[in-house]
């Protein structure tokens, strides 16, 4: 019987090992979803999920040059959003969604040809 014990200390720190290492589970946030690839001077629409009802957000535009254009908008009661923007410069475009202190809730890029 005295050889069970060090058995037991020994399954209950390989239990609590696999417990300390084991990946935590992400909880989905807000996402913000658009097309890859677009026509220069088309017109873009971006939709956001996830996010605080009637919140105060803006999409932050990056062309290829650096130069940023915002669009600040009001989500949903039930925390959607849709914003269309137009692709004015031909390249990698950065889109992030800010919430009113300027923190980046999602964030996405597109091309445009």
């Amino acid at each position: 019987m005295s050889q069970s014990k060090p058995w037991k200390s020994f399954a209950a720190s390989l239990a609590l090992a696999a417990l300390s290492t084991a990946p935590l589970v992400a909880v989905a946030g807000p996402a913000l979803s658009g097309p890859s690839i677009v026509k220069l001077s088309s017109t873009v629409t971006f939709a956001a999920h996830k996010l605080p009802a009637n919140a105060a957000v803006t999409l932050a535009v990056i062309t290829p040059g650096g130069a940023e254009a915002h669009h600040s908008h009001v989500t949903t009661a039930s925390g959607t959003l849709k914003v269309s923007v137009t692709a004015a410069q031909s390249g990698p475009h950065q889109v992030k969604l800010l919430d009113s202190g300027g923190r980046q809730l999602a964030a996405t890029m597109f091309m445009a040809q």
